[in-house]
């Protein structure tokens, strides 16, 4: 209960002494918020493709290598508890003896709240940043996967083959940030609303083409390794995100729009569509033709509990026999 009322204590305390200015303090909580979504972004991005792996190697290299050296796991381990009983037994202390902290308590806890939570600076430095990380990124994928002009010594097919799962969770991140993005463009002035608007609009383009490139590297992983329901269900997943960009424009641009009943009146559509295709008939049928294509197929794709791909089987079977 007391979780949001430790850290302000701690944030009022911490910089009391200190003579920062209110922009600096702004600075340097934009960056401590900013920094572990952009690490977790940019390891997603250099799991998914080698070639924007070798342009960010240096970094996490180094990170490795400082844990590695300087840092335990069980350090890590040791910290995350420490902070966690910090946190319980603060929470504790400050309930109970909350009518006597009259020197701790903020003299104006609201002002201070909304200074630190409230404050867009974080949301421009983390859409600016990402931005660029993406467009570094979609470039790459343009230039390689696109127009297949990876960069020599890098094997086409093994290079495209992987990463389409990290970009699906880059998207859906890129969802998430976007809809957080508009409870800061409503409480801006004109300009401001206008700078994340634009930040907005620009990630909802560049995570369509991160979705376009998930969609490509699955597309090509199936041909080489075959069909099964996790590897379809991906592809719908990626459909219902590209459909859920079309809302998600209207939600940045419009002042009122209620995005939450566009996106599950998407998301029931395509889980009723799903029940009602025949995913396995589409399964069977497309390894069987990948048979006849590459003389190769696994047999286990094809079994299941479910009778839905014995007609395609049974018609195949027939169709050997009669040649």
């Amino acid at each position: 209960t007391y979780f949001d009322k430790i850290f302000r204590v701690i944030y009022s305390n911490l910089f009391k002494n200190i003579k920062i200015s209110d922009k600096v303090k702004s600075k340097i909580k934009s960056f401590i918020i900013i920094l572990p979504i952009i690490l977790v972004v940019l390891w997603l991005l250099t799991s998914a493709d080698i070639i924007f792996e070798s342009i960010f190697s240096g970094l996490f290299d180094g990170i490795n290598c400082f844990f590695s050296n300087f840092i335990s796991e069980n350090l890590i381990w040791r910290l995350l508890l420490i902070l966690i009983v910090f946190i319980a037994i603060s929470g504790t202390i400050y309930y109970l003896v909350y009518d006597y902290l009259k020197d701790y308590k903020l003299d104006s806890e609201k002002d201070i709240k909304n200074k630190i939570f409230n404050n867009s600076e974080s949301i421009k430095m983390l859409f600016i940043s990402l931005n660029i990380i993406y467009v570094i990124f979609d470039f790459i994928q343009i230039k390689s996967l696109m127009l297949h002009l990876v960069s020599k010594g890098i094997n086409y097919a093994e290079y495209a083959r992987s990463g389409f799962f990290q970009l699906m969770v880059v998207s859906v991140i890129n969802l998430v940030l976007i809809l957080i993005l508009k409870k800061y463009i409503i409480n801006e002035n004109k300009k401001n609303s206008k700078f994340l608007k634009i930040m907005g609009i620009i990630m909802v383009i560049l995570t369509f083409i991160i979705i376009i490139s998930s969609f490509l590297r699955m597309n090509l992983y199936e041909q080489e390794y075959g069909y099964t329901l996790l590897r379809l269900l991906v592809y719908f997943s990626l459909i219902t995100e590209t459909i859920l960009l079309i809302p998600t424009i209207i939600y940045i641009v419009k002042y009122k729009y209620n995005i939450m009943v566009s996106y599950m009146v998407i998301i029931m559509f395509i889980y009723v569509l799903i029940n009602y295709i025949n995913v396995d008939k589409m399964i069977a049928v497309r390894n069987i033709n990948r048979y006849y294509d590459k003389n190769d197929i696994d047999l286990v794709y094809l079994l299941n509990d479910g009778t839905d791909n014995l007609e395609v089987l049974l018609f195949s079977i027939r169709k050997n026999m009669m040649e």
